[in-house]
């Protein structure tokens, strides 16, 4: 499958997680409000650095056999998936091997990256010290491996720098190589802020999802006072600031040359009365390629409502039970370009 298709499931997926969500926080907020909770515990512990956990010395060599030395830094990093049990193989990381300036001279360093569960069990730290000597040998086959072009080879004779020595060069350019070759991740992120921008948009435009994820609090902790407000907002009066939109490059014309409005997809819900809310009537309409509200004329009466987005859709419905229109209430979504129409039930 190429980098395309896949990008596209991923957005369609999105979406329909997206949408999923809505549905949730309309029937059940506390199932919502937890799920949100976890997923971004889970997103800040995802987007955490690498950590160094030790530095190992040792001799490589490739076709030329002149021999160097070589330092592979092992990281802790979240990043990296979990075995699933002990019979199971261990996921590696690793970046290219580069000369770094060190003191009077260059040095080979290389990085590898375990998930910290596997740092923890098979690490410097472990009394089995036979655990320890199975991951340094991992992770030198992996760097065999990823650099097999060059022949190179690792000499299984190391010695691991002592504790105060967690890792050569300088720890911010070695982190940079993993964000430089973990570049597809990266990508993924930037198509999914094109996608749900206001889902992420706590802070400056320019910044990178990833560092707003790292960064960003909680929905439901207190907002700061210079927060972005939210981007469902209230439905407002028909064609009040409006803006106009730009055509689409085929129009439908019905025989008298009219623009024929299409009929969007909705779903009705009837919501029956729980902890103390009302019987209500909910009415999602999807509007894709409409951005804003204003672009929206809705009209609610008792028994059915009416929907125009002129030159683009149309869309009327009958209630199965009577609403009290006066206290209709209709947010629009610009994360999933939807409108929501709530109704309580007479």
């Amino acid at each position: 499958m190429d980098e395309d298709t896949s990008g596209g499931d991923m957005m369609n997926k999105a979406q329909q997680v997206w949408s999923m969500l809505d549905d949730m926080a309309d029937s059940n907020p506390a199932a919502y409000h937890q799920f949100i909770e976890k997923q971004m515990k889970e997103g800040k512990d995802f987007m955490k650095q690498p950590e160094p956990h030790m530095c190992v010395q040792s001799m490589f060599y490739s076709d030329d056999k002149i021999s160097s030395s070589i330092y592979i830094n092992v990281f802790a990093w979240t990043r990296v998936t979990k075995p699933k049990d002990h019979e199971s193989p261990i996921p590696v990381f690793s970046t290219p091997i580069i000369k770094i300036p060190h003191q009077d001279e260059e040095i080979h360093v290389v990085n590898v990256a375990f998930n910290p569960s596997v740092c923890e069990e098979y690490g410097r730290n472990v009394e089995n010290h036979e655990y320890t000597e199975c991951l340094i040998n991992l992770a030198m086959e992996y760097i065999q491996d990823m650099n097999k072009a060059d022949s190179i080879t690792i000499s299984r004779h190391y010695t691991i720098l002592g504790e105060e020595t967690t890792h050569k060069g300088d720890l911010k350019t070695l982190i940079q190589q993993f964000t430089k070759t973990d570049k597809k991740v990266d990508s993924q992120l930037e198509d999914l802020q094109k996608q749900f921008a206001p889902m992420a948009d706590v802070s400056g435009p320019n910044e990178n999802l990833m560092d707003k994820l790292s960064t960003m609090a909680s929905p439901f902790e207190k907002p700061h006072k210079n927060a972005s407000s939210s981007p469902d907002v209230e439905i407002k009066i028909p064609g009040t600031d409006r803006k106009e939109r730009k055509k689409g490059l085929i129009e439908e014309l019905d025989e008298n040359g009219k623009i024929c409005p299409s009929k969007p997809e909705y779903k009705l819900d009837v919501k029956e009365a729980f902890e103390g809310r009302e019987e209500r009537i909910v009415v999602k309409i999807q509007l894709p390629g409409v951005r804003s509200v204003d672009e929206c004329q809705l009209d609610v009466s008792r028994d059915d409502l009416s929907l125009v987005v002129p030159n683009q859709a149309e869309l009327k419905i009958k209630f199965p039970k009577p609403v009290d229109d006066n206290k209709a209430k209709a947010k629009f979504s610009t994360k999933s370009n939807s409108l929501t129409i709530t109704l309580p039930v007479c």
